[in-house]
């Protein structure tokens, strides 16, 4: 468990560095950019721990818990890349943020489908992140042009 929670802690903090990269594009208040970039991503992995705390129980729910730590780490990191460039690049371009998240969300998607599947777990799980990910996308989308 121990780990698990690491990891999630650890992915927050990767997630933060390009959340408050996005800074050069929103041009938002520390609050307003705090809400769209942080809080809205952590609806689709809390959306899914909270349902595996119901439908799972003892050692399934371990091991669920601790692959999605692991994939969310991943994705985390997946987007420092494009965090960095943002906040050094003169002129960043928005189209390296999308990529960003493309590939951040394209690579927990195949991540978390082999780790449920070599765990034995129902693909269930994996159409629940990918519907709570769609979800997730549509509104940071939303906020960002609000």
């Amino acid at each position: 468990m121990k780990k698990t929670v690491l990891l999630f802690i650890a992915s927050v903090l990767l997630t933060a560095v390009f959340s408050y990269s996005l800074n050069v594009f929103l041009k938002e208040d520390f609050i307003t950019l705090t809400l769209k970039t942080m809080l809205i991503p952590c609806f689709t992995w809390s959306a899914l721990l909270l349902f595996a705390s119901v439908k799972l129980t003892g050692e399934m729910r371990q091991r669920y818990f601790y692959i999605a730590s692991l994939v969310c780490a991943w994705g985390s990191a997946a987007l420092v890349p494009g965090g960095l460039y943002n906040f050094l690049a003169t002129k960043p371009d928005v189209k390296w943020s999308v990529v960003s998240v493309i590939i951040c969300v394209l690579l927990m998607s195949v991540l978390f489908y082999t780790w449920l599947k070599q765990n034995n777990f129902s693909m269930f799980w994996w159409w629940a992140y990918n519907v709570l990910i769609v979800v997730n996308m549509g509104l940071f989308c939303l906020s960002a042009v609000v």
